[in-house]
């Protein structure tokens, strides 16, 4: 049975979510994740404890970036064009990011859909009330 671009997409994300959370789940339970971690709470604990602060933030920046790229090869792929996001974009991250929680993996996921079903509820008024402003909707609820 064939399947669509659009299906094949979904499940290549599907694979890569499940791929980069398996990673960063082994990577923040190893040693580098609780350096990591000690870093990120208290920077001068962490450096008197022997920690190599610089390196690690370094590393951190380094593991975010090939997440970010990944992200945006998937939605290239996904979009068939490659654009710079948007504010909506950064503050669906900051809204996420705020409800899930930043300091555990599953508060993103919790995040991400917190944010489509508020997105999917400013569509459906939108649809009641017959405007096209879904954004304006989707602020308000927020």
């Amino acid at each position: 049975m064939p399947i669509s671009y659009d299906q094949w997409i979904f499940l290549l994300a599907l694979l890569v979510l499940v791929l980069s959370f398996v990673t960063a789940s082994n990577l923040l339970g190893g040693r580098i994740g609780r350096a990591i971690i000690a870093v990120r709470d208290h920077p001068i604990g962490a450096q008197s404890t022997g920690i190599h602060t610089t390196f690690y933030k370094t590393l951190t920046f380094g593991i975010s970036t090939m997440y970010t790229g990944l992200a945006g090869a998937l939605s290239a792929m996904a979009l068939l064009y490659a654009a710079p996001a948007g504010i909506f974009v950064s503050l669906g991250f900051l809204i996420g990011s705020a409800v899930g929680g930043i300091a555990s993996l599953s508060g993103a996921i919790y995040g991400v859909i917190f944010l489509q079903v508020i997105l999917l509820f400013a569509g459906t008024v939108a649809q009641s009330v017959k405007t096209p402003a879904v954004l304006a909707i989707y602020g308000v609820v927020v």
